[in-house]
């Protein structure tokens, strides 16, 4: 069973469909809670406190699915160099030797004195060659969301996503979708977000038209 305690509101809530949604009506309390969030908040699965600090990811901006995190890509190179095979040393050992004489003849016909190590680096040979994550696209948005939670989930071992305003975002059937795919995945996601009561000076309906 998974629960989460709003410590401010020294309320204990259950996660029935993984997504839980908070919404605030006072800006300056939802300032004041997301500001500090993951204070704010104890995380557990059956009845043993998660580490938020280790466990979660907050996305402060929805907009910005980011997968270039450092700690995020170092995780990608490990789990590669982890699947080498003798095969694949063998066709590293090929690189480096090619490589090596390549610096013996720059050695030569360079006036600048350098040196060099004599093993490669396999993770930073990745880096070389730009090994990364898909980039996101704003075009298929909730598509790339699901991968930015699947990646996280799968690299990093993320059990609770905290964001603000994602739903805010995403259409009813979408949400469902999330749900879904949150309950596959075996985890959960917290979404705050702040409703405004101000007169809207413009209104826009989903065919595009001004109320």
């Amino acid at each position: 069973m998974k629960k989460i305690f709003i410590k401010p509101l020294n309320r204990l809530c259950d996660f029935d469909d993984k997504l839980l949604v908070i919404k605030f009506e006072d800006p300056i309390i939802y300032r004041e809670f997301t500001f500090d969030i993951i204070n704010n908040l104890n995380y557990s699965e059956n009845n043993s406190i998660i580490d938020l600090e280790k466990y979660e990811n907050v996305i402060y901006n929805p907009y910005d699915l980011n997968l270039t995190e450092k700690k995020l890509v170092n995780a990608l190179y490990s789990i590669l160099q982890n699947n080498i095979k003798d095969n694949e040393i063998k066709i590293i050992n090929e690189i480096e030797k090619n490589l090596i004489e390549l610096l013996n003849v720059l050695f030569q016909k360079v006036s600048v004195p350098f040196e060099y190590n004599e093993g490669i680096d396999v993770s930073k040979l990745f880096l070389s060659i730009g090994v990364r994550y898909p980039i996101v696209s704003k075009a298929s948005y909730f598509e790339n969301l699901l991968l930015y939670i699947k990646i996280y989930v799968e690299v990093l071992y993320i059990k609770c996503f905290i964001t603000l305003n994602l739903t805010n975002l995403l259409s009813s059937e979408e949400q469902n979708k999330l749900k879904l795919y949150l309950k596959e995945l075996d985890i959960v996601l917290i979404d705050c977000f702040v409703e405004s009561k101000n007169n809207s000076n413009l209104i826009i309906d989903s065919d595009w038209c001004s109320i």
